[in-house]
């Protein structure tokens, strides 16, 4: 099965692409669930931070990468890594305008009634 997929957002993206391309090899490593994935590969802080009500409250964050060897091994293991060096000889078209157009559309009256 070919899966094209652009990891950017970072731990949970990795994981739900492992996840679904080969969950096995989430148990083989021992990081099945996300909470034992993110503590074996993902460092936390905890600081105080002010919420929208102007509390105070202690936050827990990702803040560092560990183990990343043995992550990138685990992704390598199940995922064909193309690198942007490795398309240097790919002709990709021209964006149009020479740059990113940003596209404003309408929200639909179905979203405007879902509640956030």
């Amino acid at each position: 099965m070919a899966v094209l997929a652009q990891i950017v957002n970072g731990l949970s993206e990795l994981w739900s692409m492992i996840r679904y391309i080969s969950p096995e090899t989430l148990e083989d490593y021992g990081v099945e669930t996300f909470d034992k994935f993110t503590s074996t590969f993902c460092g936390t802080e905890t600081a105080l931070e002010i919420d929208a009500a102007g509390r105070l409250r202690m936050i827990c964050r990702f803040s560092r990468y560990m183990n990343v060897t043995e992550l990138s091994k685990m992704f390598q293991s199940v995922a064909d890594v193309i690198l942007e060096e490795d398309l240097a000889d790919v002709e990709r078209p021209n964006i149009k305008d020479g740059s990113p157009t940003h596209v404003a559309i309408p929200r639909s009256p179905v979203i405007s009634r879902l509640k956030t």
